[in-house]
Formats: C-alpha cells, sequence, structure tokens
C-alpha cells in the first residue's frame, strides 16, 4: 500500500512545525514509560501550553530588562517554568500531547486577539484592507508574545530563511536577550501568516474563482463532469423507473425486471411508492412527537404546581381534613373534559394563578388539535350520513371531541395486572346493582358458541331476560366476564397465522364509538385516576389521528391531480365516494391485480372476512381506493396471530432473547458515559461531510435550542422552534437510539396493538408504566440518558438544517424575484414562497444526508430481528446518506445556477475530506510524532491486532512498555468508518495475495469475498447478546440438551480466546463462571463492575477512583487487575470526558490470543481429512485428496502464526517471551514455529480406530502419506503457500487452467466436458462433503471461505 501522505508531506517527517522542541521524542529517545494515555497526554498538553502563555509573557519582560541591564533574568524565568512543569508531573507526548499544546499555546491566544481587534469600532469603520493589517498585526503580536524560548519555526525545519532561530546556547545578557527577543518575532511573523494569511489566500482563491464561475455561468471543468455524471445517471434511471413502474403496476416484465424492481424496492424507505408518498409517511412520527412533547411538558410544570398547591393548602388547613391530590386531579379532569366551555371558565376561576395558565395552555392545546380533526380530510371527503345515529359523521365526532378525554386503564398498558380482591368486591357489589349490565354480560355467555352453559343455567328465560333478583353468583359471574372480555380485546381479532394491516391506520373509531363505563367497571380495568396523564395520551390520538390524515391526505389529492401518474397507482372508485360496488367490478379490478382498500382483501384490519365501512375504516380519506397488489404491500405490514402452543411459546421465548438483546446494546451504549460523549463528538462529521465548516450557521446557537428543549419548560420560542423542527422529521430520530426502543418495546413484533372499539390496546406516549421497561434497571434515569442521546444527535443536525438553510438563502437572493419564482417552480413543481421553499429544501437535504431511522427501509428495521447484527439501522443509513451526499453534490454541482454550483462543489469537497482526506492526515500526523512508523503499524495491523481491528484504522499515539504500539481506534470516532473499510480489507487482501504470490483470478476473488464480507459484517457479526451465550456454551456438558446447544458454543472461551472457566472445573463452578460472564455482558457499561475469568472485579474507572483516593486497603482491592493493568483516577476521568480510549493490548497478550485463533486454525484443518476418513465407503483416492487439501490449509495455518511470531520479534520480544506465551496459549509444536518449519499432519489414533471399526483402514494410501509427510517437513513457513485451486470471478473463469474449481458458498461451477466417443458428457458432479458446522467459524464470510476448502474433498 502506497504511504499515506498529509498535504504532499511524507508521513515520516519528523517535527510538527510550531511545536515546541521538548515535544519532539527522537525515535532512539522514546521513553515508553512516559506516555500516559491519549486523554492525560492532551490535558497535559493543555495545561503544558497554558502554562507556556504566561511563561512567554514574563520571558518577554524579562528579555527587554535585560537587554537595557545586560542581565540574564530570562533564562532563569525559563529554567523555573520548566521546574515547574517537572514538579507537576506535565510533560505531554505525542500526537494528543503536541496538539494541546499547540492549541493553548498558540491556537487559542492568537485566535483570541484576532477576534478582539476585530471587534473593535476604530478597526471596523477601517474596511476589509484595514481589517487584514489589524488582524496580520495581532496574531503575529499574539504569537511572539507567548512563544517560549524552545519554541521551533518552519524556517529551522528546513535549516535556513528568515525565519531560522538563533540559538541561545553560549549567548550572554545584552546579546542573548536581543537573539531571544529576535526569535520571539520570527515566531510572531509565521504565526502571522499562519492564523490570517492563510484564511485570506484561500478566500482570495475561491473568490478568483468564484468571479470566474459567475462570468462563464459555471465551475469551470467541474459543471460538465457532473452534468455528464447527471446524465448517465438520469440514463440509468429513467431505465430503472420504468422496470419500477411497470412492477408496481403488476404488468408482466419477466423475472430478471422483477427482481431488480424488488431489491431497489427493499432498499430504499419508499420501497415501491412514490417518493412524494413516502416523505409525507416519514413525517408521521414527527408530526406526532411534536405535539406529544409540547403536551409532556406541559403537564410536567402543572404537577410541579399542582404539588405545591396540595403542600400550601394542607398548611393552612391546620389539622383539618388534610386535601389531597387526588382532589387537585379530579377538579383538573373536570375542567378538560366539561363539554360546556362556560361551565368550564367558571371552575377554572376556582384555581390560583400559579394553576390557571397551564391549565389554560392544556385545554388550547386540545381545542386546537380537536378543530384541525373536524377540518380534516378524513371529514371533508366522507362527512356523510350515519344509518344507525342519522347524523354526519362530523356531527357525532363534534359532540364526542368537546368532551374527548383518553380513558387509559392498567389491563391494557400492564400485561401483569391483576385487580385486587378489594377491587373484585366493589366491582361484585356494582354489578349487584346493575341488573342491566349483569343482563347484558349473561346473555352475551348463553349467546356464545363456545360456552356450554345455557340461559337456564345462568338464571335467564329463554329471551335472555333476567328472572327475580340479581344474586351474588350472577353479579360475580357478569364481573368475570366482563373482565375476560376485554383482556380479549389485548388479543385483538382470534387470527390464526398471518395477515397483513394497515402500517398507519386512521382511529376515527375514537371518536365515534364511545364506550361509558360505570365507576365499578373502569375500576376493575384499573383505571388511571391522573388526567395529566391521560391529557398526555389524548394527544397522543389526537395529534397522530392529524398526521395519518394529512398522510392519506396527501396522496388522495396527489392522485386527483394526477390520473396519470400517481392516480394510476391510487385509482378512484364509486367507493371512495360512498357508493356501493358490485361483485363485477370488484371481480374486474382483481383481474387487473387490484385491491379496493376498506374491501374484504382490501381491509386495513387483520379480519379480512369483514368489509370495512367508511364510519371504522382505518384508510381514512383513502377508502375505497384501488391500488396494485405490489402497492397494497407497501402500504400493509404482517402481523402474526395464533400459531400453536408451540409456535406461540417459541415466539414468546425468542421475543425475550431479542428484547435482552437490545436491552444489552442499550446499556453498553445509552447507558455507557464514553459512548454518550462519542455520540456527539462524532456526529460532527455528519457536518463536515456536507461541507457545513465555517460561517453559516453557529453550533452553541444549536446546543442552547436542543438543550433549552431538555427542560421541563423551555422558553416558549425555543419550544415553538424545536417543534417545528419535529414537524420536519429533522430532529428525534437518532437511528441506533430508535432501533434499540423499538427491540426492547417490541421484541420479535408483528402484532396488531390496537384492540378497537375506543381503546388502545397499549401506550406510546405517556405512560409511566410502559415507559423504558428495560429489564428493570432503566425507568426514570434511562429516560434521561435517552434524552441525552437523542440530544447529542440533535445538536448536529439542527446546525446542519440552519447551515443549509443559509446557503440556500445566500445563493437564491442573489436572483431577482422573478427569476427566483421561476427556479423554486422548476425544483418543486407548483408556485412556493421563498421561505417555504428552503424551510423544505434545507429539512429534506438533512433527513437525506444525515442519518435518520424514520427513513430506513422496513427490510432494514426487520433485521433487528435477527440474532446477529449490532444496530443494523446506523450501518445502512451510512451508506444510504453516503450515495445521498455525492448524489446531492452532484447535482447542485450541474445546476444552472452558478450559487448552487458551488454549494455542490463544497458539498463534494467536504465529502471527499471527510471520507478520505481526513483519516489518511490523522494517520500521517500520528505517524510524524508518536514514534511509531507506518511500516510498524501496518505489521502489528495485520499479526497482531484483534479480528474487528483488522481493517480499522489505528492512529498510533507512543508505545507500551514491550515496544507494542499504543493506538486509538479512529474508527470508533469516524461514523464513515465502514465507507473506508470495505476499500482497506479489498486492498489488504490483494496486497496479500499478491505477497503470497498467488494467481490473479483467486488475489482478486479473495479481495472482493475480503470487501463484500467487510460490507455485510455489521448486519451479520455476532449480536452481544449471542456472543456471551455462545461464550459459554460447552459442546462437551453432560447434559444431553446443553451438549447439543453447545456444538455452537465456544466451551468456555471468548472469540478472541479469553478463558471463562477451565474444562477441569466442576460443573457448578461452570455455571457460576457463566453466569458472572453473561452479567457482565449484560449489565449495562455504566455499572462498575467487570468480570474476567468467570470473577466478577472493579471496572477500570473503579479501580481507577479507588486508588486515586487510596482505598485500596479499605476496600480490599488491589491497584492493579488480573492482567496487571494499573489504573489512574486522572486517565479515566480523561478517558470519560473525551470519549477516547487508548489500546492496552501488548504483543505478549496478542500472542497468547492469536495462539488460540492458531489452535482452532489448525484443528479445522485436521478436520477436513478427519471428516473424510471417518466415513464408511470412503476411498483410497478420496483420502489422499482429502490429506493433501488438510495438509495445504495446515501450512496455511503455520505460516499465518509464523507471521504473527516474526511480528512479535519485529517489536523487541524475546525468544523467551514468545515461547512462554505460546506455553499458556497452549499451542504445540513451538519450537518448529519458533525455526520456521513446518510439522506436517499426522492422522490421530482416534481416526484410525475408527477407520479400523469402519473396515476402512486398508484404503489408507500409507505410501503415499508418508512420502507426502517426508516433503512437507522441508517446507520452510516464509515461503509462499502453492496455488492449490483457482476460484472464477463473477462465473468466468480465468485463461490459466485451475488445478480443481472451487465452487462460490457451495455452488458447483459449470463442470468441463468429457470426450465418450463422439458424443460430449458432463462429468458426474462432484458431492460436498458434509461438515461439522462449528468447525467453519464464526463469520458467514468466513463460512463460505472454509466451506470452500471443505469442498475439495470429493465423496
Amino acid at each position: 500500500m502506497a504511504e499515506e501522505k498529509l498535504f504532499g508531506v511524507p508521513s515520516a517527517a519528523p517535527v510538527l512545525f510550531g511545536v515546541p522542541s521538548t515535544s519532539r521524542v527522537p525515535e532512539d529517545e522514546y521513553d515508553p514509560t512516559e506516555y500516559e494515555g491519549v486523554g492525560q497526554e492532551f490535558i497535559e498538553g493543555v495545561g503544558s501550553g497554558l502554562t507556556k502563555v504566561v511563561q512567554g509573557v514574563a520571558e518577554l519582560g524579562a528579555l527587554g530588562y535585560d537587554a537595557v541591564n545586560g542581565t540574564d533574568y530570562a533564562s532563569d524565568v525559563s529554567e523555573g517554568f520548566e521546574n515547574f512543569r517537572n514538579d507537576l508531573g506535565i510533560d505531554p507526548q505525542g500526537i494528543a500531547g503536541a496538539i494541546g499544546e499547540v492549541g493553548a499555546q498558540f491556537v487559542l491566544p492568537g485566535g483570541l486577539a484576532v477576534k478582539g481587534i476585530q471587534g473593535l469600532n476604530a478597526v471596523a469603520k477601517a474596511g476589509k484592507a484595514g481589517k487584514f493589517v489589524a488582524s496580520l498585526g495581532a496574531a503575529g503580536l499574539a504569537d511572539a508574545v507567548t512563544a517560549t524560548s524552545d519554541t521551533t519555526t518552519i524556517g529551522d525545519f528546513f535549516e535556513g530563511g528568515p525565519t531560522e532561530t538563533t540559538d541561545l546556547i553560549g549567548l550572554e545578557g545584552e546579546e542573548r536577550a536581543l537573539e531571544g527577543l529576535l526569535n520571539k518575532a520570527k515566531v510572531g511573523f509565521e504565526g502571522a501568516a499562519g492564523i490570517v494569511a492563510a484564511p485570506f489566500i484561500v478566500k482570495g482563491v475561491t473568490g478568483a474563482a468564484s468571479a470566474a464561475a459567475t462570468a462563464a455561468g459555471q465551475i469551470p471543468g467541474a459543471t460538465q463532469a457532473a452534468r455528464a455524471i447527471q446524465a448517465g445517471a438520469q440514463k440509468v434511471g429513467g431505465k430503472l423507473d420504468e422496470i419500477e413502474s411497470a412492477r408496481a403496476l403488476g404488468l408482466e416484465q419477466g423475472p430478471m425486471k422483477n427482481a431488480v424492481a424488488e431489491t431497489l424496492a427493499v432498499m430504499r424507505y419508499r420501497g415501491i411508492l412514490p417518493e412524494s408518498v413516502a416523505e409525507s409517511r416519514s413525517l408521521i412520527p414527527g408530526l406526532t412527537e411534536a405535539e406529544v412533547q409540547a403536551a409532556d411538558k406541559l403537564s410536567n410544570l402543572l404537577d410541579k404546581e399542582l404539588d405545591k398547591l396540595v403542600t400550601t393548602a394542607n398548611k393552612k388547613l391546620e389539622g383539618a381534613t388534610p386535601f389531597a391530590k387526588a382532589d387537585a386531579y379530579n377538579a383538573v379532569d373536570k375542567y378538560l373534559t366539561l363539554p360546556d366551555r362556560k361551565q368550564a371558565d367558571e371552575l377554572l376561576k376556582l384555581f390560583p394563578d400559579e394553576i390557571i395558565a397551564p391549565l389554560t395552555k392544556m385545554r388550547s392545546h386540545l381545542d386546537e388539535l380537536s378543530t384541525k380533526i373536524l377540518e380534516s380530510d378524513y371529514l371533508k371527503k366522507n362527512d356523510m350520513m350515519d344509518p344507525k345515529t342519522k347524523k354526519l359523521l362530523s356531527e357525532t365526532i363534534r359532540g364526542n371531541l368537546g368532551s374527548y378525554m383518553r380513558r387509559r386503564y392498567r389491563l391494557f398498558e400492564d400485561a401483569s395486572y391483576k385487580p385486587s380482591d378489594e377491587v373484585l368486591q366493589q366491582a361484585t357489589k356494582g354489578f349487584k346493582s346493575d341488573p342491566v349490565a349483569v343482563q347484558e354480560e349473561l346473555s352475551k355467555i348463553a349467546r356464545s358458541a363456545r360456552d356450554a352453559r345455557t340461559p337456564q343455567d345462568l338464571g335467564l328465560s329463554d329471551e335472555f331476560k333476567l328472572q327475580g333478583q340479581v344474586t351474588d353468583g350472577q353479579a360475580e359471574i357478569a364481573r368475570d366476564a366482563f373482565l375476560a372480555r376485554h383482556k380479549g380485546k389485548i388479543k385483538g381479532s382470534k387470527l390464526k397465522g398471518t395477515a397483513r394491516v394497515g402500517e398507519q391506520r386512521l382511529r376515527s373509531d375514537l371518536f365515534i364509538s364511545r364506550t361509558n363505563l360505570k365507576d365499578y367497571q373502569k375500576a376493575l380495568l384499573g383505571e388511571v385516576k391522573n388526567p395529566l396523564e391521560n391529557y398526555v395520551a389524548t394527544v397522543s390520538d389526537l395529534s397522530e389521528f392529524n398526521a395519518v390524515d394529512n398522510y392519506f391526505g396527501t396522496i388522495r389529492s396527489a392522485a386527483k391531480a394526477s390520473p396519470d401518474g400517481i392516480g394510476k397507482l391510487f385509482r378512484e372508485t364509486p367507493a371512495a365516494n360512498g357508493q356501493p360496488m358490485t361483485r363485477e367490478q370488484l371481480a374486474d379490478l382483481a383481474d387487473e391485480g387490484y385491491v379496493v382498500l376498506g374491501s374484504g382483501r382490501g381491509s386495513s384490519k387483520a379480519d379480512k372476512a369483514i368489509d370495512e365501512d367508511i364510519a371504522t375504516s382505518g384508510w381514512g380519506s383513502l377508502h375505497g381506493f384501488a391500488v396494485p397488489e405490489r402497492v397494497y404491500q407497501d402500504l400493509t405490514r404482517t402481523v402474526i396471530g395464533d400459531t400453536g402452543v408451540i409456535g406461540n411459546a417459541l415466539r414468546a421465548t425468542y421475543s425475550g432473547f431479542l428484547r435482552v438483546k437490545g436491552g444489552t446494546q442499550y446499556g453498553k451504549t445509552i447507558l455507557s458515559p464514553i459512548t454518550q460523549i462519542r455520540n456527539v463528538t462524532t456526529a460532527s462529521a455528519f457536518a463536515a461531510a456536507q461541507g457545513n465548516v465555517g460561517k453559516g450557521a453557529n453550533l452553541w446557537e444549536s446546543v442552547g435550542l436542543v438543550f433549552n428543549n431538555l427542560k421541563n419548560l423551555p422558553p416558549e420560542k425555543a419550544a415553538e422552534e424545536f417543534k417545528e423542527l419535529q414537524r420536519l422529521g429533522i430532529v428525534n430520530s437518532q437511528a441506533e437510539l430508535r432501533e434499540l426502543q423499538e427491540l426492547v418495546a417490541k421484541g420479535f413484533g408483528y402484532t396488531d396493538d390496537t384492540a378497537g372499539e375506543g381503546f388502545a390496546s397499549v401506550r406510546k406516549f405517556g405512560s409511566k408504566i410502559t415507559d423504558n421497561p428495560i429489564l428493570g434497571f432503566v425507568k426514570k434515569s434511562g429516560k434521561k440518558a435517552e434524552s441525552l442521546y437523542q440530544a447529542g444527535d440533535d445538536i448536529w443536525k439542527v446546525y446542519n438544517y440552519t447551515f443549509e438553510s443559509n446557503k440556500l438563502r445566500n445563493a437564491l437572493s442573489k436572483m431577482d424575484p422573478e427569476t427566483q419564482a421561476k427556479y423554486i417552480e422548476s425544483k418543486v413543481g407548483r408556485p412556493m414562497d421563498l421561505d417555504t421553499y428552503i424551510r423544505e429544501d434545507a429539512a429534506r437535504i438533512v433527513r437525506n444526508t444525515v442519518p435518520n431511522y424514520n427513513l430506513a427501509p422496513e427490510a432494514i428495521k426487520s433485521l433487528r430481528r435477527a440474532p446477529v447484527g449490532n444496530f443494523i439501522a446506523f450501518p445502512y443509513e451510512i451508506m444510504r446518506t453516503g450515495v445521498n451526499t455525492i448524489a446531492r453534490g452532484i447535482d447542485e454541482l450541474a445546476d444552472a445556477n452558478v450559487e448552487i454550483q458551488k454549494i455542490g462543489l463544497r458539498r463534494l469537497t467536504g465529502a471527499l475530506t471527510t471520507f478520505s482526506v481526513l483519516p489518511a492526515g490523522v494517520s500521517s500526523l500520528a505517524y510524524a510524532t508518536s514514534g511509531v512508523t507506518k511500516e510498524e503499524m501496518d505489521a502489528y495491523q495485520e499479526s497482531l491486532a484483534a479480528p474487528w481491528e483488522k481493517t480499522a484504522r489505528l492512529v498510533p499515539t507512543g508505545r507500551h512498555e514491550d515496544g507494542t504500539p499504543r493506538y486509538i481506534n479512529y474508527s470508533y470516532s469516524n461514523p464513515y468508518d465502514m465507507l473506508e473499510r470495505t476499500v482497506r480489507s479489498a486492498i489488504d487482501k490483494f496486497e496479500k495475495g499478491v505477497r503470497d504470490d498467488k494467481n490473479g483470478a483467486q488475489i482478486v476473488s479473495e479481495a472482493a469475498f475480503a470487501s463484500l464480507g467487510e460490507l455485510m459484517s455489521p448486519f451479520l457479526q455476532e449480536s452481544i447478546a449471542l456472543g456471551a451465550f455462545r461464550d459459554v456454551l460447552d459442546p462437551d456438558a453432560e447434559n444431553p440438551v446443553m451438549s447439543s446447544l453447545g456444538q455452537f458454543g465456544r466451551g468456555g472461551r471468548t472469540i478472541t480466546g479469553s478463558k471463562i472457566y477451565n474444562a477441569e472445573d466442576s460443573a457448578g463452578d461452570k455455571v457460576a463462571k457463566s453466569f458472572a460472564h453473561i452479567a457482565d455482558v449484560l449489565l449495562p457499561a455504566i455499572i462498575p463492575i467487570d468480570e474476567s475469568g468467570g470473577k466478577i472485579e472493579p471496572s477500570r474507572f473503579a479501580r481507577g477512583f479507588i486508588n486515586g483516593l487510596n482505598l485500596n486497603e479499605t476496600l480490599g482491592v488491589s491497584e492493579k487487575d488480573r492482567m496487571g493493568r494499573e489504573r489512574d483516577l486522572t486517565q479515566e476521568l480523561a478517558r470519560i470526558f473525551t470519549g477516547v480510549s487508548e489500546s492496552e493490548s501488548q504483543a505478549t497478550d496478542s500472542l497468547k490470543y492469536k495462539g488460540y485463533e492458531f489452535a482452532r486454525a489448525r484443528q479445522d484443518s485436521s478436520n477436513i481429512f478427519n471428516s473424510i476418513a471417518r466415513r464408511q465407503n470412503v476411498t483410497k483416492d478420496q483420502l489422499l485428496d482429502a490429506y493433501e487439501n488438510a495438509n495445504e490449509a495446515r501450512f496455511r495455518a503455520f505460516r499465518e502464526f509464523n507471521r504473527v511470531v516474526e511480528a512479535g520479534r519485529l517489536f523487541g520480544l524475546k525468544n523467551s517471551d514468545i515461547r512462554r506465551s505460546l506455553k499458556e496459549a497452549g499451542v504445540g509444536g513451538i519450537n518448529e514455529i519458533m525455526r520456521g518449519t513446518y510439522s506436517p499432519l499426522d492422522i490421530s489414533s482416534s481416526v484410525l480406530d475408527d477407520m479400523r471399526r469402519n473396515k476402512t483402514i486398508q484404503e489408507l494410501p500409507r505410501a503415499e502419506i508418508r512420502k507426502t509427510i517426508s516433503q512437507q517437513r522441508r517446507r520452510k513457513l516464509n515461503e509462499p503457500a502453492p496455488s492449490v485451486q483457482e476460484v472464477p470471478l463473477f462465473g468466468v473463469p480465468s485463461q490459466q487452467p485451475p488445478q480443481q474449481e472451487v465452487p462460490l458458498f457451495g455452488v458447483p461451477s459449470q463442470q468441463p466436458l468429457q470426450q465418450e466417443g463422439s458424443i460430449q458428457v458432463p462429468a458426474a458432479p462432484t458431492r460436498t462433503a458434509a461438515v461439522n458446522p462449528a468447525i467453519l467459524g464464526d463469520n458467514p464470510m468466513d463460512v463460505a471461505r472454509n466451506m470452500e476448502i471443505a469442498s475439495l474433498s470429493r465423496s
């Protein structure tokens, strides 16, 4: 791989300009014991820089005095400050220390000086030239003042030029002072050029380019290239649109085109739906949450005021009957539900002023949302007479809305709810005094075909009338039947198997079908008597109705406006206008492949046997429209009903596992302080990738807006601004958080959560019963952690939105009003005012270029239900937004407006920098300052790094005691890292193939496999929870069930080889250690305990805290952990507050872990022969082929491990250290490995015994095997492996004849033809040997490659 460079400077450059010489440690003088971790070194760098600012000022004064009086006080000042830093232990090392020191000593003072001088009135009036001169002087003066005697310049690096400083050694008195002052001036000159001149040069260059571009009407070269790319993309896109349209309409176009259309649909949020429809759907969560969040904050404020009111009232009562909060709640509930507004206003006067304000806002909020329902598209289109009530739908809804308040019941929210004995007794009394209710319940039982009791058994007449007074028995039967009937509503319809329901459904039944329950019936269902929570729940209902209605209304309007466009997908039928359709009409539409929404087959509910009417249809204003079958699929989702006892049990068990999976990921991210910090810092890359750096938005204003929103009652203006951002779908869409919330809340999912009859079976918002039930430990603290995690994402989305808005406004403001109007209409297809266009387009840009869970396709969201993969949505969103960023930049660059072209060029530059230039620059800077070369880092990464770091970008920061590089994994800080990893994995595999002297087809094929594997790894890698269970499952367990499960386990070792329990441990010890390991994995990162070797010990931060406060003896905790690592409190605090964590693995540790991997690889290679040898019909040829293939696989394993050993030697490990590590790892054949010679495969005695039992021992080709062994013993491990086979790439064999062709993914390639007389017949296909899945590896891509090796053995 070519050496990476930063701005053309080779990575081997030994200095960082402007860094004091004490921060540069030559490689031969590098002292690893001084390095204290990147966070600590950065803090020390900042501290050193700040002290040097004071030192620079003091030296300036001393030099001036020395120059006049001939003294040498400046030397004393320098020495004093140096001693001061030494006494405090401030000795910054490496790149982190250099950055911190330079930033504090020069960048900060210089920037403040420039900003301060530009803020002066005199300078402000001096014009641009005056500002330039003043800024130049301020920056230079600041650097000159803060420079110290050890500061070096660019002139020093080149050993010449006007800024080369004078060496002060040997000079004294006045001469030394004058040269010292001159050195400061030279530093100031360079500082002025660096801080002030560079931005003006850049501005001048871009200004000249902009002027040329404006004159030419385009950006020369770039615009033409962008238009060429755009034209090609549009040509391909047009063909794809035709294929997609044909698929949506169900037209015949062949399986290949259908497959293309389906692939595109699966990988997009919109599926097969038009973009405008999908965009409207994606805004539903934001429109709903904007109202719900406002209601939640308002209710929290009122709740606090009610607490104060109750406390104050009880103090004044002085021993009288206390005023309970329930009384206040009842008064609030009455005010919010009184249909007569005058009566409500009279009641309001009884409240104190502090209560009136929020209470009035709550009532106004409900009225505002209710008014929107009365103005909804649903009512405008469907306001017809209800045959039952003889009223218009709007009249019925208006009558219910005036007093509508969602009544919530624990029965529908808490799966474990069970009425208390007292409630049951009160319900019995209630039913006994209510014969009408008893008769209703008993008659339903008597009419039920599922209940064998007759009317007489229940005390009813043949006409189902009560006979006599209600008895206690009848009251209890009625009570139990009422409770059971409402429990049945939780389960929804009695669906068997699967069905499809509307993904979005309009809940008009909540306002049309009102269930009037008696007080005792409400108590029996567990009424939640909290009007504030009910208010939030009501706002949720109303706002969701309005959002879904807006979605359906948008589709209906678009279909009517464009009958030949979207109207083909949404066809208006007579049923859409309330007219019945004949069977013939429905049959004709069905023949065309259409489904009528609301008809039996097109019902929004699971029960397809019943047609919906306009009052109960979930399709709102789309009721009666006909859509193609494929479109119906994208408008609906799958639900699963009763699948039998076993099916239901398996689903419940798997759903529980998925909740554990989600809870584990939640604990390691949302509840991890370090991840919280990373979430904020890494999201800055989303702004950088769009070129949103510099003037255009104020980050601190974004921070203020987001964190104001976290308050219980943010300022009104800020609250309204944030509400608008929610409506636009910009905020509250953090991909990882939303995925975890859904996984924990829904588990396996596929349930229909609507109960019907005016009830909802689960709460979505506002319920303290259901909010955050994450393994019992989240609740309120979990909610706060979620809010902080979401806020970290929202800050940068708000920043990006502001920046994009300003870019658009600046570009469009340069047009005259007429041109501006034409431009906007050309973009959106209709007239639109400037502010609306900017708001909507900026929001669209942010939604499409910054990860947004609401825009992940259903296929990706469904993958969260798989046992593998961590945070499925985020890597997909990185790919989606990365592609969209490039596409948007090209479109802008190809735009007719030159100002928009500039935005595109800026966006593409930002993307290129963030995706590739910046990571490479960080690495180059690290190589120049850390004392670690790129070659050393590459050697470590290839041979000693953990599997997940093979293709990561590791940035060196120094060295460990054994010489191994210290580093930070930059991939954790770069959200676009997976794009780079995909390329790096292919390059690394290509280089390895060349080094191993493989043929061209093999190299290309393996590079392609590596790249594909890296791309798919986020979706296929083990989840955290699954990995923990696999670690402890034992294939040798005595219990048959556990032994069967153990075949997929790792037998007490982690994936890196760390030991959890020993094979010799008792069953009890194994269980205890396994439990400790699983608990450590499942518990959130914030809990200060870790597990190591099956034992619990303090976490690294807890140990650092204990060490820092010297509590070791008191608490009985050693200073070092089981790996011998001592924790320092300062370093641990730095790690938490920076989010940056350095590597801890040293070469000896890596050798041990690689030894475990080698042992597995060696066993896997043996199994290639063993699995064939144990067959009862094995032949001599098969055994010889299997032995040769096993030997080649074994040689590759030995050769790879030999490279690991050589890498250890490269970093200075002694042979004795290497032997000890290999012995601890249980590696056999150490002598051969150390000598670099190969030890060929010996056939085990157990295999020979099996062959004797199978009577196949005579087939063993002993002579040939002995000959092979004799030849193999002479092989050296540093020789390249021979090309055993060639893998065809994309099914096209290369020109070189392969020794044996390998099937990809187990699919045989085309077999060669054999001659038999004059007839050509295909050769008999080979059969792949059955291979134990346990030996194929963990990653699906590894499985595929190992299957190739196994398939070489013919049956």
